[in-house]
């Protein structure tokens, strides 16, 4: 019985390594990123009604799911009463 099961695994196990790439996810060519709708011209900044806080659009916090308030520009941003992202405008959006 061990002669059949040596003979056997190493076929088998050929015969599972030969059809892992069918399972495989398709190879996909690198696209263009299209710009997100909130990052455009008109609201370059973005800021999160809860915590009042405003962000640039290079920002990794620009598109959170409380980010829902867009301004023009950081004077804008400022008059409404929000305060600048510090990872994103460390200078205070000056």
């Amino acid at each position: 019985m061990r002669s059949c099961l040596s003979a056997i695994i190493p076929s088998l196990a050929a015969a599972l390594l030969l059809t892992v790439p069918a399972f495989a996810a398709p190879a996909q060519s690198p696209a263009k990123e299209a710009p997100a709708p909130a990052q455009t011209a008109a609201s370059a900044y973005s800021g999160n009604a809860k915590t009042r806080i405003f962000h640039a659009s290079g920002c990794r916090y620009f598109n959170c799911k409380a980010c829902t308030v867009r301004f023009k520009s950081i004077e804008e941003a400022r008059s409404n009463g929000y305060t600048p992202c510090k990872r994103c405008l460390p200078s205070g959006g000056k």
